[in-house]
């Protein structure tokens, strides 16, 4: 990869210690079973998360300490759950 990327002798690459596992799960995302597997785990956990983080902002707790980040996140939680038996119900509603 040296020639790849710079064609100074002194520049060195590092690869991260991670990146032989990034690049399995890469690897096993890639197989029939792996896409059929992701396709799956998208329509059902995943656009919470996605939700929480980058429509709602939620980056990092605030508080410090388990028993408070709990209590944060289970606000969170519950503030999720009731925006959607809200947008549920108002659909039904206006349908």
């Amino acid at each position: 990869m040296h020639a790849q990327c710079t064609t100074g002798d002194y520049r060195t690459l590092h690869q991260e210690l991670r990146e032989p596992l990034r690049q399995q799960a890469r690897d096993r995302l890639t197989t029939a079973e792996g896409k059929a597997l992701y396709q799956k785990r998208q329509c059902t956990i995943e656009p919470i998360w996605g939700n929480m983080k980058f429509n709602k902002n939620f980056k990092m707790f605030s508080l410090r300490g388990k028993k408070k980040v709990n209590g944060e996140f289970s606000l969170l939680s519950i503030a999720e759950n009731i925006l959607k038996l809200f947008n549920t119900s108002f659909k039904l509603q206006v349908a």
